[in-house]
């Protein structure tokens, strides 16, 4: 299955250096795991795939990802390993610093929208060594009536 993720800045003055995407896939079924040596604790492989992601216009961009990109197999000899789509990810770089806004699988197979709050002065702060993930609850940016959203709709493209 594939799904276009059409992604919507509320504010002009957001305006990307350049823009990547990724889908992460976790298998399900841990029962196809073996046990890790000395924690004896089963750990599900997990994978990060690269996506293209093109700008459609200055506050317009779009990811499509496969629900079904990683196969099914029987990596371990414990049985087939069933994986599964966890998220897609846009991320917005400019200056030195970017932004993350992820949509959650449940959101992409719905087609429900996925809204994330950003503090406006993401805009102009000093570069930084990590992401700014971006709130889906406005409480948690601590009062700042300052912000700005990115809103994420997907659909299922038909072949």
């Amino acid at each position: 299955m594939e799904y276009q993720i059409t992604f919507r800045v509320d504010d002009p003055d957001v305006i990307f250096d350049r823009v990547e995407g990724q889908a992460n896939y976790q298998v399900k079924n841990e029962a196809c795991v073996p046990l890790t040596p000395v924690s004896g604790v089963k750990v599900a492989p997990s994978k990060t795939i690269a996506l293209h992601a093109r700008m459609v216009d200055n506050s317009t961009y779009q990811l499509v990802v496969f629900a079904d990109a990683l196969r099914d197999e029987d990596y371990f000899g414990l049985g087939v390993c069933h994986w599964e789509l966890v998220a897609a990810t846009l991320i917005g770089v400019k200056d030195r610093s970017s932004l993350s806004s992820g949509v959650m699988a449940s959101n992409i197979y719905s087609g429900e929208p996925s809204v994330l709050r950003y503090p406006t002065a993401w805009l102009t702060a000093p570069a930084r060594n990590f992401s700014e993930p971006g709130y889906g609850d406005a409480a948690a940016l601590n009062g700042s009536a300052s912000m700005f959203t990115i809103e994420a709709r997907s659909k299922e493209m038909q072949k």
